[in-house]
């Protein structure tokens, strides 16, 4: 049986998996996910195995674990490797190999497989229910190029207030609005391209403007399912509060996920009243021991705040970063082109003083004016007929300019929230 082939049928990998003991490697939100999808089919892991295991010191319902790759009778287990960059799967994969395991799937389809089908027969026996924090962890949801359309058709009937009719074919999964590129922190090899910005540099995009953009926007495609607002710290913004109220009145968006460092504390509790919103979703990027005492106590206020208020959150303490380089042009073959961009895990579609961008670091790189060729739609000067093309034209492109200027999600890994000119 071929385990990295998803030709085969949910039973057959299911009947596999009953005759041996599964290791999952990887305890983030996949392996999290996969965990569960497997407990309701009498399937619990035999270990759980994470190279960060440390940070998992606090989890519950399982321990995480070193991995260990001298365990005796390799042939006794299937190791499932949940890791959300292909390129690290991949090494994870090889290292496997070379140490003499046989029985690995790390293919995304296949995970991918047993959580949709597990899906499908709640749905088909009358048991499923959507659970937005739960749907949007997992790695179905995310897959741009297979769209789960259980995941799909539960946020347009339960988050969109207008189904529009199919007017053009355009429906965007997700997209980031970046707020404003000012941050309390300055993390060494942000994607946002924070530890390159001094105060000169510094924009608060008008909420107005912001919110004009995202409706034009709105009108040339169908749906836009998921907006992410990102900063910099997206609660620097001093209107914060009016752009969410305005993206929950555009009708064809279905939910809203706010990333913060958990740092900022705003001032009156007006926005934890907004964030206690169904339709939002909070994630919280942490950075541990590379922020202050005093950074740190912030979060736990911020925290209890959520929780206080009843908002949906995560408190993502095992980020993983990647180094994507500086931005000297690499003069990559077409195929290595196309490898990058297919890899790549931040392909975010970045709204961003009136620009809409594949990424953040597109977006800033332009407005840092480090770089001038790279490949945008421009929301403010197109009418809505010529927005739509643009914007159809821009999804499908596979080939944008930005990756020729990036490492992409490689298997180079650097620390996520460690300080430039940290002070100890």
């Amino acid at each position: 049986m071929n385990l990295n082939n998803d030709n085969f049928s949910f039973e057959e990998l299911k009947e596999y998996l009953l005759t041996k003991k599964v290791i999952i490697f990887g305890a983030g939100k996949i392996g999290k996910s996969l965990i569960s999808g497997l407990q309701k089919i009498s399937i619990s892991p035999y270990e759980v195995w994470d190279n960060n295991y440390d940070k998992y010191e606090d989890e519950i319902a399982y321990e995480v674990k070193k991995p260990n790759l001298e365990i005796l009778n390799k042939d006794s287990f299937v190791i499932i490797v949940t890791i959300y960059s292909k390129n690290i799967s991949e090494e994870i994969y090889l290292t496997l190999l070379k140490n003499h395991f046989n029985n690995i799937i790390y293919n995304r389809n296949v995970i991918n497989k047993v959580l949709y089908t597990q899906c499908k027969e709640e749905i088909n026996e009358g048991n499923f229910i959507f659970e937005l924090n739960k749907c949007h962890l997992c790695p179905v949801s995310k897959d741009i190029e297979n769209r789960c359309d259980i995941y799909d058709l539960n946020i347009t009937k339960n988050f969109i207030k207008k189904d529009k009719k199919i007017s053009n074919g355009i429906k965007i999964p997700s997209m980031g609005v970046l707020v404003s590129n000012k941050c309390n922190l300055k993390c060494i090899g942000c994607n946002q391209l924070r530890d390159k910005y001094d105060s000169s540099s510094y924009l608060d995009i008008d909420e107005k403007d912001i919110l004009n953009d995202l409706k034009k926007l709105s009108l040339a495609v169908d749906i836009i399912e998921k907006v992410v607002i990102v900063g910099g710290e997206s609660l620097l913004h001093k209107e914060i509060n009016k752009i969410l109220i305005g993206i929950l009145e555009i009708e064809n968006i279905g939910i809203i996920q706010l990333i913060s460092n958990g740092t900022v504390i705003p001032k009156t509790d007006e926005i934890f009243e907004l964030l206690n919103n169904p339709r939002i979703k909070v994630e919280i990027s942490g950075y541990g021991d590379y922020l202050t005492k005093m950074q740190n106590e912030k979060v736990q206020i911020f925290i209890s705040k959520l929780e206080k208020y009843n908002v949906n959150f995560d408190y993502v303490k095992t980020l993983q970063w990647f180094d994507f380089g500086n931005l000297d042009k690499r003069n990559y073959s077409k195929e290595k082109w196309q490898e990058v961009y297919n890899k790549c895990c931040f392909i975010s579609n970045d709204l961003f003083n009136g620009q809409l961008h594949k990424c953040a670091r597109s977006a800033f790189s332009k407005h840092l004016n480090i770089l001038k060729d790279v490949d945008y739609v421009d929301i403010r000067n197109s009418n809505i007929e010529d927005l739509s093309r643009s914007i159809k034209l821009f999804l499908e492109n596979t080939l944008p300019t930005i990756c020729q200027y990036c490492n992409g999600t490689s298997s180079l890994t650097i620390p996520a929230g460690k300080q430039k000119n940290e002070k100890k």
